[in-house]
């Protein structure tokens, strides 16, 4: 937070995440929307990491991003409320 642009961006996007997450609960389980929220999140944080700083994960991270990946499709596509 040292630069004034980055800080905006941040401020505005986090601002945009949280509107969109509250939209989102009001149609979907408070569950299901928390764990694609933070599924995609961990996701995007890895591709970003890769992308600008070319960390590669090794292959126990790998396994790790993609069992949370398909955790969340499977409470999503197969978890039911009751």
């Amino acid at each position: 937070f040292s630069k004034l642009t980055p800080t905006i961006a941040c401020l505005l996007l986090m601002t945009v995440t949280m509107f969109s997450l509250s939209k989102a609960m009001s149609v979907i389980p408070v569950g299901f929307a928390y764990a694609t929220y933070s599924a995609i999140t961990v996701a995007s944080i890895l591709l970003f990491g890769i992308i600008r700083y070319n960390q590669i994960p090794n292959v126990y991270g790998i396994i790790g991003i993609s069992l949370i990946v398909v955790g969340v499709l499977i409470v999503n596509l197969l978890g039911r409320v009751n």
